[in-house]
């Protein structure tokens, strides 16, 4: 169900997960964690803003910015979520520094050159079907502490992807040279980081 962040959603998340945790339910390494961020509020800013087809950039700004993160996060993923050792959780990173450039095409064009298609470990194509990025790199738990800082994460860095669209950050990172480094970036409070 969609759910709207504040203590109430993540204290009916760790209910799921307990009743699940008691029910018996199993993960294994063939189960995701998806995670829907929102983007109506990025689109309609950028129609405000007059910016031509705000679906295809924040699609090319959303991968670009990911493709960057990819790898770091890879580093605290299990084995079958890093790179592309899993065929639902596929890396962005196959064509590096291409993304930007392609910002011109439609979204039915990149979803025909594999960019950020339904099984990418970041889902653009959910921006037109549901109004949403989907974050697919996480592993599947019942752990509702890892979910509730996975899903803080992915808004974190869905607010970065605003502010380079909308202007309010003039330019993408080049890399980041580690976990800390991306949490800086995305300016993490300490409890997050800490995690």
């Amino acid at each position: 169900p969609v759910m709207y962040g504040g203590t109430e959603a993540f204290m009916k998340l760790r209910a799921v997960c307990q009743m699940l945790q008691e029910s018996g339910a199993k993960v294994n390494d063939k189960c995701g964690l998806h995670v829907h961020q929102d983007v109506s509020f990025i689109l309609k800013a950028m129609r405000r803003a007059s910016i031509r087809q705000p679906e295809t950039v924040l699609g090319a700004t959303a991968l670009s910015l990911y493709e960057r993160m990819e790898p770091i996060l890879d580093t605290v993923m299990p084995p079958s979520r890093r790179g592309n050792n899993n065929d639902y959780c596929v890396s962005v990173v196959k064509h590096p520094n291409v993304i930007l450039k392609q910002s011109d095409f439609s979204m039915d064009e990149w979803d025909d050159w594999g960019f950020g298609h339904h099984h990418s470990k970041l889902a653009i194509d959910s921006i037109e079907k549901r109004g949403s990025i989907e974050y697919r790199q996480h592993s599947g738990t019942f752990n509702a502490a890892k979910i509730t800082a996975w899903v803080k994460l992915t808004w974190l860095i869905q607010q970065k992807i605003a502010n380079i669209v909308l202007g309010i950050e003039k330019q993408l990172p080049t890399t980041f040279s580690n976990l800390n480094d991306l949490m800086e970036y995305v300016e993490a409070p300490a409890k997050l980081r800490a995690y």
